[in-house]
This record gives structure tokens, C-alpha cells and sequence, in this order.
């Protein structure tokens, strides 16, 4: 091919067709960007017909993260009322009142049992001693008497 000087203004736009023919014709095949961006477009509205009763990731991390919480106060919930039945059951068997059962200290069954012990043994040393009420009988002497001996048989139990 030789080179051939353009003289004249139809030469030079006769020269610049060939070119952009030439062009054309390379990227014929090719997609434009306002055919690409019609595609992106109809496969996005396909997508989001196709997904559409479906949850989004970002949701499903959010419901995730809220099941865990609740799951974590719920065993939160557990472990503290396993350990108020074990302080319950075991204020039962040294028959303590309902009010001690929170006052037990321990971790364990063992440790508990042995607190329970000892506040049972101060409870059962701690006896209410009730004092008899006068009955107005005639017999005063012998009602004081009476109530006398009941006291102290308290005493020595």
C-alpha cells in the first residue's frame, strides 16, 4: 500500500469513511452501553420479581442477631431458676421457711446443703417461746403454777 497525499476536501472525508466503516465493522459484533445498560435493567427487574418473597441477607443478620439475644436471656433465665429450684429443694429438706431460700449461699449442691445446715441449726435454736395468757380462773395459784412448768419445759427442749 502507498501513501497517496490527500489534496482534496472529498478525498479526506472519502479516507475518514473508510476509517470509521472499518471501525464499525471491528465492533459490529459488540454490544453499545445503552443496549448493555437495557439488559442490566431487564435482568434486574427479572432478579427482583424472582427474589421477591424472599428476605434480604441484611434482614436475615438482623433476625439472626435478635434470636441469639433471645436465646441468651432465655439460658440467662434458666440457669438462674435451676439455681433457685436447687436452693428451693434444698431449703425443703432442711425445713427452712420459704423466706430463707434466697438467703442461701453456694454454687454448688454440697456448698448449699451446708449453709442450709447451719441456718436450720440457728433457726431450731431460735425456738419463739409463747407465754401463757392469765385465764381468769379462780384458781390463780395453781394456773401460775401450771404455766410456770409449761414455760420452762420449753426451755429445756
Amino acid at each position: 500500500m502507498d501513501f497517496k497525499p490527500i489534496e482534496t476536501q472529498e478525498q479526506f472525508e472519502d479516507a475518514i469513511r473508510d476509517r470509521v466503516d472499518r471501525i464499525n465493522k471491528k465492533y459490529e459484533s459488540w454490544t453499545s452501553p445503552d443496549k448493555l445498560q437495557e439488559i442490566k435493567d431487564g435482568y434486574e427487574q427479572n432478579a427482583s420479581k424472582k427474589f421477591e418473597g424472599y428476605t434480604s441477607p441484611e434482614d436475615l443478620q438482623t433476625m439472626k442477631n435478635n434470636y441469639e439475644s433471645q436465646l441468651e436471656t432465655i439460658r440467662n433465665e434458666n440457669t438462674s431458676l435451676k439455681a433457685f429450684q436447687l436452693r428451693s429443694k434444698v431449703a425443703n429438706e432442711f425445713k427452712l421457711p420459704t423466706e430463707m431460700v434466697s438467703r442461701l449461699q453456694g454454687s454448688t449442691e454440697e456448698e448449699l446443703r451446708a449453709d442450709a445446715k447451719t441456718l436450720a441449726e440457728l433457726v431450731s435454736t431460735n425456738k419463739t417461746v409463747v407465754l401463757p395468757l392469765h385465764g381468769g380462773s379462780t384458781g390463780g395459784s395453781t394456773d401460775k403454777n401450771a404455766a410456770v412448768k409449761e414455760l420452762l419445759s420449753q426451755f429445756k427442749d
